[in-house]
């Protein structure tokens, strides 16, 4: 695991360009301390940068008046040094004669000037070079400007390539209070200073009054906060007149170039915050990915900026492998998958190779979770949890059940946008992940519905497979009953019953007679046992030899005892078994005898049953039979009122399946205007209810294989509006398709038999509805143009607008600019990245320089491949010179994205 997650790209970090130190006079000094001891002034400057470490200051300008005094800025310098603070080169320069009250102007100079040489070159911005600026008392004297101010300042920049900052503008030396509205915006056109201290909306429309400002102009001017202390209590500390801390933080990569400080200053929309705190990202992100093993992408390590990531190279060093890697390990489905796409894998990776991903899952600003999650080539992902003691567990969870569905990225490869301009499937599964968990949630309830119905229609063939013979049983049952009624009528069957009853109660009698012998057997058997065992269990104790063989005797006593109590019981038990046989024996004569004329008469019955053809033997099995037929007509009548049950079920989930579908519809339609109304007019997004015609036409299909019936036909019965399979059962089932669909009665009829022979594909009809359409339109000369009617460069460009509108989803996507005209990435997609980058992470693989360049990406990752394994070149901004010389040297066009963001922002790369 990594050990910090913190980014080489661009940081937000606070910054002070206004600072003073005991140089100057007007700098009160902690109690206690003087100047005049070398104590003092080490305490002094341990105390300077302790409050520095305390405000957050990682960067910071010591600014004294009209020079830089020496020995207290080394001191500074070195001592803020050891605690990795940057401390530049600066002076508060004092203007005399620039307007009513004299003019401040704070210049900020390379890290490495020589500082002998920048108070040379203050010096000589007067009249008077030689007189002293500043006194030994630290006192200082107005610059006498030998030229207009605004000359002499550009000069300094020119020459000492200073950042030029208005000071205070609004106090008595300042800007606002020396010169009249016209003049300070002439001077702030002539100037053009990097940024304006204190900036308050009613200057700006002072500035906007007098005409030669636009609002837009100003909006790309600096306003910065900073601290102008004059104590240590003081820096870092002050706050402004609504209260909220002086304070200012620009995005850096490189922290010691005043170039990359120049650059921020002039990209302030996205590059300088001021208040009283650095902009915190309340999204889930990715923060570090980590590849090992022997594969071609092995051995690649980085931290990721929770804004806007670009990955660049040449073909073939690993962009689109690195990026797919984090989609293996997210076990995130493609659009589409292909050979080329696991081809890839395989070799970034190769076997045993690992992919681990550092995920922050924020849900909401106070409750976050940091994760890792990691997958070996060919395995599952496994999810670790980092515990609050620093601790990983892992969690027997998914990727995506750790995320959450909104929280998984919006993630698209090569040619993947391309695909999802054609495929109506495809759109539709992407609007479902634009539109998150809600849909998805919907989408789990439908499947489990249908799961319900598939298992009510089984049970539906079931029980009326059941049914089947019911009308057979029940007229059986009126046969049995006739025939028993010929016996009634004969005034036999009570005769014949009483036979049957005796019969009965014979056969209980003959299984009393052959138990009693069992018993005897039985008892005898155990008389033997137990007597012999007894018998040689006291003949042991008379064969005792110890001292205390008495006891074993006396033992052997009670035995014999014993011995002769069960002897007198079992013998007891042998003469009552006897005479009970003795007198069943009585009573099975006396049964006989009472049989023989029960015999006699069964036989008169049967003579005068002859001429009638009724035998008594037949009307037991017809009355055994009648029970038969009755208990399992009660039991189709359970079986008929479980199908009734059934069937209302089947309403009930029918019309709940109806109603899921329709919300999803809702749920997209609500979300298609959302996004149509944030694209305002560029692109317009509509859902048609049950549209995907086509895919429904083939599914029917599927289910009417064999049916003979024609593809026309079902051609014509999907093409009447909003229809859905549904609504064909219920006409199939009324006879009506012919009527309702408009197809001639031989296809209804074959439609029909078909389904009558197949029943359960009746019910799997039910299920079946459209899916939406998602129909997207693109603006093109004030005329919206649907997506079939595009070029491939069109379509891309209607779904890349659409997904760079979305702010809840990070998004990873791989050469967005393909098949794009560079105009539009120019004029749209940086416009997007832009102002999307401090709300959602996005990671970009791209060729084209303006979606770093002009995007201003916080992190840009150079990959070159060297020995057949891809590596890291460099990262860092654009405001890290040495990622300026790969962007323009690698990436066509480079050259001209860097002009083009001089041309906007102002200050040439």
């Amino acid at each position: 695991m990594l050990n910090s997650h913190a980014s080489k790209g661009a940081n937000w970090v606070r910054v002070d360009f206004h600072l003073h130190t005991p140089g100057s006079c007007s700098f009160s000094l902690p109690s206690g301390l003087s100047l005049e001891r070398d104590q003092d002034k080490d305490k002094i400057v341990d105390l300077y940068i302790e409050r520095l470490v305390q405000q957050n200051i990682r960067i910071a300008a010591i600014t004294d008046y009209n020079g830089i005094r020496i020995e207290w800025f080394n001191r500074i310098r070195e001592k803020a040094r050891e605690k990795g603070i940057v401390i530049f080169p600066g002076a508060e320069l004092s203007f005399a004669e620039t307007g009513k009250y004299g003019l401040h102007i704070i210049a900020v100079f390379p890290l490495n000037a020589d500082v002998k040489g920048i108070n040379r070159a203050i010096y000589s911005l007067d009249r008077e070079p030689s007189k002293e600026l500043i006194g030994p008392d630290g006192q200082h004297r107005d610059i006498m400007p030998n030229d207009h101010v605004a000359v002499t300042l550009k000069r300094l920049r020119r020459e000492l390539n200073a950042i030029l900052i208005i000071s205070h503008p609004n106090d008595t030396n300042g800007l606002f209070k020396s010169l009249r509205p016209q003049d300070a915006a002439q001077f702030l056109k002539d100037v053009e200073p990097d940024a304006i201290e204190n900036l308050r909306e009613q200057d700006i429309s002072r500035l906007i009054s007098t005409g030669l400002f636009l609002k837009e102009d100003l909006k790309r001017v600096a306003s910065v906060e900073f601290t102008d202390p004059k104590s240590i209590d003081d820096i870092g500390a002050k706050t402004r007149p609504d209260g909220l801390l002086r304070a200012t933080y620009l995005k850096l990569s490189d922290f010691e170039d005043l170039d990359a400080i120049r650059l921020a200053l002039h990209d302030p929309e996205v590059r300088l915050r001021i208040g009283g705190q650095i902009p915190t990202y309340d999204y889930t992100r990715l923060l570090s990915v980590e590849i090992q093993g022997s594969g071609f992408c092995g051995g690649l390590q980085v931290n990721l900026s929770p804004e806007l990531n670009t990955i660049i190279g040449g073909r073939g060093v690993g962009k689109s492998a690195f990026l797919e890697l984090v989609r293996y390990a997210l076990d995130i489905e493609p659009f589409f998958s292909s050979d080329y796409r696991q081809g890839l894998l395989q070799h970034a990776l190769r076997s045993g190779g690992k992919v681990v991903l550092n995920i922050e899952r924020v849900f909401n600003p106070s409750v976050r979770r940091i994760y890792r999650i990691e997958r070996v080539w060919a395995e599952p992902p496994r999810v670790f949890e980092l515990t609050s003691d620093q601790q990983e567990e892992e969690v027997e969870l998914s990727p995506r059940d750790v995320l959450g569905d909104g929280q998984l990225p919006l993630f698209f490869g090569q040619r993947e946008i391309y695909e999802i301009t054609r495929d109506e499937t495809k759109r539709l599964r992407l609007l479902d992940d634009i539109v998150g968990r809600t849909t998805l949630e919907k989408r789990r309830i439908l499947e489990e519905l249908k799961e319900k119905l598939r298992q009510n229609a089984r049970e539906l063939i079931y029980l009326t497979n059941q049914l089947a013979n019911k009308e057979e049983v029940q007229n059986r049952l009126r046969e049995v009953e006739h025939q028993i009624d010929l016996y009634e009528r004969e005034g036999l069957a009570d005769k014949l019953r009483e036979i049957t009853f005796l019969d009965r109660d014979e056969e209980r009698l003959k299984q009393i007679e052959i138990i009693l012998p069992q018993v005897r057997k039985n008892w005898t058997e155990l008389q033997g046992s137990i007597v012999k065992e007894l018998e040689r269990v006291a003949q042991q104790t008379r064969e005792a030899e110890s001292a205390r063989k008495q006891l074993v005797e006396d033992a052997g006593c009670v035995i014999k005892e014993l011995h002769s109590t069960l002897v007198n019981l079992l013998q007891q038990g042998a003469e009552e078994i006897a005479k009970t046989e003795d007198c069943l024996n009585d009573i099975l004569k006396i049964w006989k005898e009472a049989r023989r004329s029960i015999d006699e008469d069964l036989q008169r019955i049967k003579q005068e049953l002859g001429t009638h053809s009724l035998d008594p033997d037949q009307l037991k099995k017809l009355t055994i039979e009648q029970m038969r037929c009755r208990k399992k007509l009660e039991d189709l009548d359970d079986v008929e009122k479980k199908l009734k049950e059934k069937l209302e079920d089947r309403k009930h989930l029918l019309r709940n399946l109806r109603d899921i579908r329709y919300e999803m519809f809702q749920l997209r339609q609500q979300r298609a205007k959302e996004l149509s109304d944030r694209l305002k007019g560029r692109v317009r997004v509509e859902i048609i209810y049950k549209g995907q015609i086509k895919e429904f036409a083939e599914q029917l299909r599927n289910l009417l294989n064999g049916s003979r019936v024609e593809s026309r036909s079902i051609t014509r019965i999907c093409e009447k509006e909003s229809v859905d399979g549904y609504q064909i059962a219920l006409a199939v089932r009324e006879q009506k398709v012919a009527e309702e669909f408009g197809i001639t009665n031989a296809q209804a009829l074959r439609m029909s038999s078909w389904f009558e022979q197949n029943p359960e594909a009746l019910y799997e009809l039910e299920l079946l509805i459209p899916e939406d359409l998602v129909t997207v339109y693109l603006s093109l000369d004030d005329k919206e143009i649907p997506l079939e009617k595009l070029s491939d460069g069109q379509r891309a460009t209607a779904i890349i607008l659409l997904l760079l509108t979305l702010e809840e989803r990070w998004l990873m996507v791989d050469q967005p600019e393909d098949d794009l005209d560079n105009r539009f990435i120019y004029d749209d997609i940086v416009r997007l990245l832009r102002d999307q980058k401090n709300k959602r992470q996005i990671i970009v693989v791209t060729h084209n320089p303006n979606v770093p360049v002009l995007g201003d990406a916080e992190l840009i990752i150079a990959l070159e491949a060297l020995e057949n394994k891809a590596r890291i070149v460099n990262l860092g901004s654009v405001d890290k010179k040495a990622v300026r010389e790969i962007v323009k040297h690698v990436m066509e066009g480079g050259e001209e994205a860097f002009h083009r963001r001089a041309e906007k922002y102002g200050w040439p790369f």
